[in-house]
């Protein structure tokens, strides 16, 4: 099985990943819970989280990831996209970008509230030393990262 997790679900995201279960954070009560109760352990090849981190408690971040991880399989993949937040303040303080791109970027838009900031280096070095993951990917486009890491 593969999962896709995202803070909401657009068309290009239900056609890029039509052979995935798509798990949207913003309709779940507690995603945490939503992960435990409806997949297995080992259960998952691929998994996608793409924009998500930002929607969770930064206090639960790291339970989130333990429990997405320990739903994939020996082998599989996980990939995460996001925007970098290092990026997005190194360009403000260099004032390639407006105050008002910088909210728009860290905060989100009107109605949407972004509680977590992460980056690129900061979330590699987490998937290697605290979960073991082999880090086959990474890079960064504009303010967006791309991550991906398998399982051993």
């Amino acid at each position: 099985m593969n999962l896709y997790i995202t803070n909401s679900i657009s068309k290009n995201n239900l056609m890029q990943f039509n052979d995935y279960t798509h798990l949207e954070i913003s309709t779940c009560k507690n995603i945490i819970d939503e992960i435990n109760n409806t997949y297995d352990d080992s259960e998952c090849k691929k998994i996608v989280i793409e924009n998500a981190f930002e929607y969770i408690q930064v206090d639960k971040i790291d339970l989130f990831l333990r429990t997405v991880i320990k739903k994939m399989r020996k082998g599989s993949s996980i990939t995460l996209i996001g925007i970098d937040s290092y990026a997005v303040c190194k360009d403000y303080i260099s004032k390639k970008i407006s105050i008002e791109d910088f909210n728009l970027l860290i905060h989100g838009k009107p109605g949407t509230v972004r509680t977590a900031s992460i980056s690129l280096h900061g979330l590699v070095s987490y998937l290697r030393n605290e979960f073991g993951l082999r880090v086959i990917h990474q890079c960064l486009s504009g303010y967006n990262y791309n991550i991906e890491a398998i399982r051993e």
